[in-house]
């Protein structure tokens, strides 16, 4: 059963069962084929691990496209005539949700920098009025200005190693072209390496079409190295005049599980090394070592993020905002 496939039989599940889960875990594999398609999918992976060969999950937090940080994305993402919201909205979560792993050795969480990065240019925006131009503007700007300086390259080649792969090479300038042209010659390569292996009647053929699908994804492989290092390293720039369009990101879908939101609803999603607790509305964040107390406010805003190892023994819950009489 192919990833999309999977994914849709676990969606029904969850729909026709009733169950409701805090988060939906969705493996790089699974989503990587979605986005590239086969083979594709095994070339993005050192970026998407930032360093590491762990098969750590995706998670695409259930209140991700309903908070507000999505919300600033959205707002500073548009322009008349250019990406369209479907896109846009790919893009944001793509780029928040793949590249949500540790950093090797960095402690850097990349999701965690994200928002902040967004928060900070949607504050801008707010009293200044003043926006980036194109997507691909506002994803440099964002680099720039509070990515690189926190994450460094490592953080670079999560971010440029999404986009890129999501985007099939274009970063708008004609290397981003050649690399574009690399990954259809790899892609017919392996449609014809998949038709020939079918029909199990030439093992040479089946060997040179191997042969020639391999030899086409190093070229490709290469290629998107060469593009994302240039990027996180800062010796090539996004161009902010390209549009994306919604043809260069087929396959590529936002899951989320069904999800009601209360006003005392949390969402408390785990990772291997860090804890993220989701909420809505204006209550006060409160933690505690038992549910007896005695709890403490924490000070922090939603999405809010606690390192794992001191989270594990500890209990969360929402407290009203007192209001002036």
């Amino acid at each position: 059963m192919n990833a999309r496939n999977q994914m849709k039989e676990r969606r029904n599940r969850v729909e026709s069962t009733g169950e409701a889960r805090p988060a939906d875990l969705l493996s790089k594999r699974e989503f990587l084929k979605l986005v590239l398609g086969g083979t594709a999918a095994g070339m993005a992976a050192p970026f998407l691990t930032m360093g590491t060969a762990s098969a750590s999950p995706l998670i695409v937090p259930g209140g991700y496209l309903e908070s507000r940080v999505h919300a600033y994305w959205m707002k500073l993402s548009y322009q008349r005539g250019g990406a369209s919201r479907q896109v846009r909205r790919r893009i944001g979560a793509g780029l928040r949700n793949i590249g949500a792993i540790k950093g090797a050795g960095t402690g850097l969480q990349f999701s965690e920098l994200f928002d902040e990065a967004i928060k900070a240019v949607f504050v801008r925006w707010d009293k200044t009025r003043r926006k980036p131009a194109s997507l691909y503007a506002l994803i440099q700007m964002l680099y720039d200005e509070h990515i690189a300086p926190r994450g460094g390259p490592e953080a670079g080649r999560a971010l440029f190693g999404t986009l890129l792969a999501m985007v099939r090479g274009r970063n708008g300038s004609s290397q981003g072209e050649l690399a574009h042209e690399a990954y259809l010659r790899y892609r017919q390569a392996a449609l014809a390496y998949k038709e020939v292996a079918r029909k199990k009647e030439d093992q040479d053929a089946v060997l040179e079409a191997r042969r020639v699908r391999s030899r086409l994804l190093q070229e490709w492989q290469e290629w998107l190295l060469g593009l994302v290092e240039g990027h996180a390293t800062g010796k090539l720039r996004l161009n902010p005049e390209f549009i994306v369009t919604a043809e260069m990101t087929r396959g590529f879908h936002v899951y989320t599980p069904p999800f009601t939101w209360t006003e005392s609803a949390l969402i408390i999603t785990a990772r291997r090394r860090q804890v993220m607790v989701e909420w809505r509305g204006d209550g006060v964040l409160q933690r505690a070592s038992s549910p007896a107390g005695p709890w403490k406010d924490t000070g922090r805003p939603s999405p809010a993020f606690f390192d794992a190892r001191e989270a594990k023994v500890g209990f969360f819950r929402l407290k009203k905002r007192r209001t002036a009489p």
